[in-house]
């Protein structure tokens, strides 16, 4: 599971230790925020930047855990990276997120640039939680980078869809599955699109195995709220009570900077993914990461909107 225990949960509020981390992530919109469950990890530009544990499971010593190492020491082209970033505490902390950040700047730039999928997940995060169009988006992100090996399922986004105008459903919300892709050669091989399609139709499955992650998922989606990491929910929580969540999960490809021209796309629809008829693909609101429920269209939306992909 991968919200909070009560007690955990209540060291980010005023008075709890790491209060002041999180307000100062909260005016960073280069940080995001994730919870784990018996950890909090703060990413930058998708990489791993500091992990806030516990402290009711773990030794005051082992509370900040600082950024991957392989930021630090690099083990490819021998290289050293020259920023000296220093062990994170509760005192030193605005330095440290400085160091650190640049220190991952460094070696994206010259050791390995691999961060672009996850750079991504975390600005779609950012788009429709907390930026100043937030509280105008069909989507509310819950989870990025999700995966249990015990439930057997992973995506790279988990978003409650929730529509808040109209005559529409005001106090149900649906969770849906996305994946991230960036460029026409991540669409296939061991994690292309077929195999994630084949992925999430093995997850869904089990009813009681998807009852079990949305009432997780909804659970860290009003922690959230609760922290001021996402912007316009005032509505689906005024109650303090947990909305109801369609029994139905939905699953979408996010395809990013997709070569228009390429024929990749199509011939993995139309080869690899022949006998499945259920994919879809949420396309942006003109230009932006804002995600909007009527931008989601079908495999055969995708075959007929973008017929130059064909030449």
């Amino acid at each position: 599971m991968r919200h909070l225990k009560d007690q955990f949960l209540k060291e980010f509020f005023k008075g709890g230790q790491f209060y002041e981390i999180i307000n100062m992530v909260k005016t960073d919109p280069s940080l995001d925020v994730e919870l784990r469950g018996n950890s909090v990890m703060i990413y930058y530009r998708g990489g791993k930047l500091l992990t806030i544990n516990d402290p009711y499971k773990n030794d005051q010593e082992d509370l900040l855990k600082e950024l991957d190492k392989q930021y630090v020491s690099p083990t490819r082209k021998g290289l050293i990276n020259p920023i000296a970033v220093p062990k994170p505490t509760i005192d030193n902390m605005e330095a440290y997120i400085c160091k650190g950040k640049r220190a991952i700047d460094w070696y994206e730039e010259n050791v390995a640039r691999k961060l672009g999928e996850k750079e991504i997940q975390q600005r779609v995060a950012y788009e429709n939680n907390f930026s100043v169009n937030a509280e105008d988006t069909d989507f509310f992100i819950a989870d990025i980078e999700w995966e249990d090996r015990n439930y057997g399922g992973r995506a790279d986004i988990i978003a409650f869809k929730w529509f808040r105008s109209g005559n529409r459903r005001k106090n149900m919300v649906k969770m849906f599955m996305i994946e991230v892709k960036q460029g026409e050669h991540s669409l296939t091989g061991s994690a292309g699109l077929a195999k994630h399609m084949t992925d999430f139709e093995a997850f869904v499955s089990d009813k009681s195995v998807v009852s079990k992650v949305k009432k997780d998922m909804i659970q860290v989606l009003y922690q959230k709220y609760q922290l001021g990491l996402i912007k316009g929910l005032n509505h689906l929580f005024e109650k303090e009570e947990l909305p109801i969540v369609e029994e139905e999960c939905d699953f979408v490809y996010l395809l990013a900077n997709y070569h228009l021209y390429s024929t990749k796309l199509n011939s993995v629809l139309e080869e690899e993914m022949k006998s499945i008829t259920t994919c879809k693909f949420i396309t942006s609101c003109l230009m932006g990461y804002g995600l909007y429920n009527d931008m989601i269209i079908s495999k055969e939306d995708v075959l007929k909107k973008y017929p130059l992909a064909r030449k």
